[in-house]
């Protein structure tokens, strides 16, 4: 017996839930399929915790949890390699060879295991709801790949929704050379970009196989809540947004890449700058540092995490992150980005200095910079992001439309 019937499954991580919108959690990227798309489809987002943050409270009754199915699974894996004594002698040389170069021990053989079990559970979990398509958020997690490996069994499109803009350097979208014709069933069918760009990038190689490729459907999210200011943050934020001030929006990504010479800016700002640091869902800083950050007057970073990003984005004046794709979200509502990280450079070389992109690896030329693009506000013009919604939803009906899931029982 069928659950309900559903045209969409979203299936995504409690960490991109994050945001809080009308004092509930919120994933903008399921949101936005929602928000357009409800009238004419059935969505339905199934959620599941993640490594850096333990189960929450769905937002609502269109999101459930599969924490439940995991954790099953993850016992029954453990249980069953308590008696078993055959060994998986393909995988051994490849074992080796990850210890002798990268210095660790890994089972991929057990990784494929779980892998399989977990995908055998999606299947039924799909069968019960019958989506025409699925979509998938960070396709390169084991729980996603199981997601794909599902789709393909039960011959479901499955699209992943793109989380970021994607640079040369990303080794999940570029650079595989060797992908067989006939494609990977651990990977999307189709990659869902905001813009031409990425579209390009992943296409390179996805067009050279039968399985996948990539294509231009927009930043819904962006469509729904655009480069308009807004007074959304309200009284809970007007403590921290003062006159006189310039607010600088820090997107940060972990310990490992955070710059000393911030720590030195903030302090030698504290007369001007206002720093609204926002930690990453799931590389979140340490205490030590968050406490290092907390003793300078001019920051705040509980707010800034919690609230969504394109409110944020719409009342600061400049945006910092060591190399993260924020930046090209920051160019929609004109706020120029300084990156502070060596990989921005290595990324977007071709694009530092351009449109807002800039970088800086000291203190000084930090805090330069800050003064001079709170003055001049340079147009940020964005080649990354397109909002365009009569696009968005041909897209949308034609992947529905494609797409035919067989009728299974169990």
């Amino acid at each position: 017996m069928r659950v309900e019937q559903v045209d969409i499954v979203y299936f995504t991580l409690a960490s991109q839930s994050r945001e809080v919108v009308n004092n509930q959690r919120s994933n903008p990227h399921a949101e936005g399929l929602r928000e357009f798309f409800a009238k004419n489809h059935r969505v339905k987002t199934l959620e599941m915790s993640d490594d850096y943050q333990g189960p929450k409270a769905c937002a609502n009754n269109e999101t459930t949890s599969l924490d439940n199915i995991f954790s099953r699974t993850l016992i029954r894996f453990k249980l069953s390699n308590l008696f078993r004594f055959d060994k998986y002698e393909l995988f051994t040389p490849m074992n080796k060879e990850i210890q002798r170069i990268f210095g660790f021990q890994i089972r991929v053989d057990s990784d494929v295991e779980f892998l399989n079990l977990l995908a055998e559970e999606f299947v039924k979990v799909l069968w019960l709801y019958n989506p025409k398509v699925v979509f998938v958020s960070v396709f390169y997690r084991i729980e996603a790949m199981a997601m794909c490996l599902a789709c393909e069994r039960l011959g479901i499109k499955v699209v992943e929704y793109q989380h970021g803009a994607q640079s040369d350097q990303h080794p999940m979208y570029t650079n595989w050379e060797n992908a067989p014709k006939s494609g990977y069933e651990l990977i999307p069918d189709i990659f869902w970009t905001w813009g031409e760009a990425s579209k390009r990038r992943i296409s390179t190689w996805a067009d050279k196989t039968k399985k996948h490729s990539a294509i231009l459907g927009g930043n819904l999210w962006m469509t729904l809540n655009g480069p308009i200011h807004t007074e959304a943050l309200g009284a809970r934020g007007e403590g921290y947004y003062k006159d006189g001030k310039i607010h600088v929006l820090v997107s940060l990504q972990g310990d490992p890449f955070f710059p000393g010479f911030l720590l030195d800016a903030i302090f030698e700002s504290s007369n001007f700058v206002v720093w609204h640091l926002r930690d990453h869902p799931r590389l979140p800083i340490t205490k030590s540092l968050r406490r290092r950050i907390l003793q300078c007057e001019n920051t705040e970073l509980e707010e800034s995490t919690s609230t969504a990003l394109y409110e944020l984005l719409s009342r600061v004046d400049i945006h910092v992150t060591g190399f993260s794709t924020v930046a090209f979200e920051a160019q929609v509502f004109n706020v120029p980005t300084v990156f502070t990280h060596v990989n921005a450079v290595l990324g977007h070389s071709s694009l530092i200095g351009l449109n807002g992109l800039n970088y800086a690896d000291s203190a000084a030329e930090l805090l330069k910079l800050v003064k001079r693009l709170n003055d001049s506000r340079p147009l940020a013009e964005s080649v990354y992001i397109i909002s365009d919604l009569e696009l968005s939803t041909a897209v949308l009906d034609a992947l529905v439309g494609n797409s035919n899931p067989p009728e299974m029982g169990y």
